[in-house]
């Protein structure tokens, strides 16, 4: 693949996305393969729960051409660590914010919120959660879920696509309730109402 890049990049920027489980468990490889494409005009991106990428593991991996981040949440603290928890059932959320209050200034942050029907009254307290840290400088992309890929009963109330304006319009309801200040960082979500006005 690598010497693939190499051949037919003529120059132009080569982009990588690493995903898949926890690619940041196989942070090693990802070195090796940027390390193979660093003579090339080279970037990367990961898509990660957030909980490894330290600001060691940051710093180390933005050396080697990492540039983006997706990090996932679904919903503040008490939500988010009933659904994503360590082995010994430690959630996660202190962490990943922890970690997304150093990575917002060194990369791109996409901050993917999982929202289904057990969970979207919650958003603007997860969204005054991150307010409050000082974790502004990342761009909020709402994701409503439609499907129990998993078959986790957390993941039990998911927004039918019938459904799928209302529960848009009610998320939207409660980012003009809020206090001012929050417009930087919800582009995902115009995105989403905009598509579905045309539809």
């Amino acid at each position: 693949m690598c010497k693939l890049y190499k051949q037919n990049s003529n120059g132009r920027k080569v982009r990588v996305t690493f995903f898949g489980g926890e690619p940041l468990l196989e942070a090693n490889t990802i070195k090796k393969v940027s390390s193979m494409l660093g003579n090339l005009n080279y970037e990367f991106s990961i898509v990660t729960n957030g909980s490894m990428l330290t600001k060691n593991m940051a710093d180390d991996l933005y050396g080697y051409g990492l540039r983006y981040a997706q990090i996932t949440l679904d919903g503040p603290r008490e939500v988010h660590d009933s659904r994503r928890y360590f082995v010994n059932r430690r959630g996660s959320f202190d962490i990943i914010l922890k970690n997304l209050l150093y990575v917002q200034d060194l990369l791109n942050v996409v901050l993917r919120i999982n929202i289904d029907y057990s969970n979207i009254d919650d958003f603007d307290e997860l969204l005054y959660e991150l307010k409050n840290m000082g974790i502004e400088n990342i761009r909020i992309d709402p994701h409503l879920v439609h499907e129990n890929l998993f078959r986790n009963e957390a993941w039990d109330e998911n927004i039918s696509r019938q459904d799928e304006f209302d529960a848009v319009q009610r998320i939207w309801h409660k980012i003009n309730c809020m206090v001012s200040g929050f417009h930087r960082i919800y582009s995902g979500l115009v995105y989403v109402l905009r598509m579905l006005m045309r539809t």
